[in-house]
């Protein structure tokens, strides 16, 4: 009988963490490995994904009405419905004997230390995040008593385990480092129409400070005058506010190079873009191991990127692609010229990283887990 997993996700958004633990998920039922219960703190997109992989909650799912004044009236009936369903959730989640309770992302901690007033079976924590990101962003959810929760951790770079061991407290013995993974894509004939003869340069990430959106321009404008743009594209994948990209393109619109920049926004199929990218550029200050440069280097796509920014510099090193000093925008200039202007190496590089991230494939990383998984439970 395959062991009982409560899964637990900060958001069913169509995210890296969420988007992980689903495909996470779906390789371990397929090989009838765990029965998993999905709870979702807040819903989202992928909702009805979770779904069909198992029974499925939302934690914060209690009905909110809409009108204002009914929310003002309602105020503390709201809360009292809230309280009644976690606690019914609670009450039902703790009798259905888990061997587990994985928890992605620390944003999870919180409800994951709830559930572990009442629920007795290892807690495992699957951390994302590096030191600016938890601490600027989740430092509520970073408590001494959420983290002593957890039996074991599982960290997805050497910067994430900084974070634990450093910062946190938590003994190396207690973590295993497992960097993401990307889904295996089966390629089909793009529907996406381009110039063909364009060199193409992409960037993605949901376009905030973390992600180096404010860099963008910037960057854009030392290749302008570093190079001849004539054949070249910028496209930006991911979501980005309109205020944002109004204040882009009044930029791009005074130096004379909107046409050269595309924002497809938020698509379900970025791996049609990364199948069609000449460079990929990875402007994070801090990312831990952004799938996104996985996807793009499955597809023969040279990756740049800064140093220190996360797991990435370690996956280029000197032969994938290309590591600038951390916000050296002139150099990250010269490095994507050195590849527009060389074809040749753009296909060598991409070759040696398409050869060196098959490791990080769903079915080179997922046996790890796995294991972990196993491990844990058989205790």
């Amino acid at each position: 009988m395959s062991k009982k997993v409560l899964f637990i996700s900060h958001n069913a958004s169509r995210s890296g963490a969420p988007l992980m633990l689903y495909n996470c998920i779906k390789w371990l039922k397929i090989r009838q490995l765990i029965d998993p219960y999905i709870l979702l703190i807040d819903g989202g997109s992928l909702e009805n994904d979770f779904s069909c992989l198992g029974p499925t909650f939302i934690w914060n799912g209690f009905h909110k009405t809409t009108n204002w004044l009914d929310r003002a009236v309602g105020f503390i009936s709201l809360n009292q419905k809230k309280k009644r369903h976690i606690l019914k959730l609670k009450k039902y989640l703790e009798v259905q004997g888990f061997k587990l309770v994985y928890s992605n992302s620390i944003v999870a901690n919180k409800v994951a230390y709830e559930l572990g007033k009442t629920i007795s079976c290892p807690f495992l924590s699957h951390v994302h995040e590096m030191s600016f990101s938890a601490n600027h962003f989740y430092k509520s959810f970073l408590l001494q008593e959420y983290i002593e929760n957890f039996d074991h951790f599982i960290s997805v770079s050497q910067q994430s385990l900084k974070l634990l061991t450093e910062e946190l407290g938590v003994d190396e013995s207690k973590i295993t480092v497992i960097p993401p993974f990307y889904s295996d894509i089966v390629k089909l004939n793009s529907t996406i129409i381009i110039d063909k003869e364009n060199i193409k340069i992409g960037f993605s990430g949901y376009a905030g400070w973390r992600k180096g959106i404010d860099l963008f321009t910037p960057l854009l404008a030392v290749c302008n005058n570093k190079f001849d743009l004539h054949n070249i594209e910028f496209i930006w994948i991911g979501e980005i506010n309109e205020e944002t990209k109004e204040r882009i393109l009044y930029d791009l619109k005074i130096l004379n190079i909107v046409s050269k920049v595309s924002f497809p926004g938020y698509i379900t199929n970025p791996h049609e873009y990364m199948a069609l990218l000449d460079v990929f550029v990875l402007l994070s200050r801090e990312d831990p191991f952004p799938i996104a440069c996985l996807e793009a280097a499955s597809n023969n796509v040279p990756l740049i990127c800064f140093e220190a920014s996360g797991g990435i510099p370690d996956l280029i090193e000197d032969d994938a692609g290309k590591v600038v000093p951390y916000l050296n925008l002139d150099l990250m200039a010269e490095a994507i010229k050195a590849f527009v202007n060389n074809k040749h190496k753009r296909i060598i590089k991409g070759e040696i990283a398409a050869k060196k991230v098959k490791s990080y494939s769903q079915e080179a990383i997922m046996p790890l887990i796995n294991s972990v998984i196993q491990k844990i439970t058989s205790n």
